[in-house]
């Protein structure tokens, strides 16, 4: 899963163009591997744009992050990695709610 933020200046989850963010997360599925544990191809269905982080946003953020975890039930996937550039209390609980209360 992908959790872009806007690009304000309070920065991207992830900096770079998609073959960059591509290319790490084929290397954290490369490290898994080595342990045994296998990927399926990478989730381009689970790449989602937030608007910028704030108390006007908060709640079309939510939804997406809400819609974003349905779609890996629906899709009966097992494992999400999320990569969160920018410390933010609130996006890492509303991402910790929803991952393992509402649909973990």
């Amino acid at each position: 899963m992908i959790l872009n933020q806007s690009a304000d200046n309070y920065g991207k989850a992830v900096r770079g163009d998609r073959n960059e963010v591509k290319g790490l997360f084929e290397y954290v599925m490369q490290v898994l591997q080595s342990y045994g544990i296998t990927f399926g191809n990478f989730p381009d269905k689970f790449e989602a744009n937030l608007a910028g982080l704030g108390l006007a946003t908060r709640a079309d953020n939510e939804a997406t992050i809400d819609k974003v975890f349905k779609q890996m039930v629906d899709g009966q996937y097992d494992l999400a990695l999320v990569i969160i550039k920018n410390a933010d209390r609130w996006l890492y609980s509303r991402i910790k709610y929803y991952g393992d209360v509402v649909h973990g």
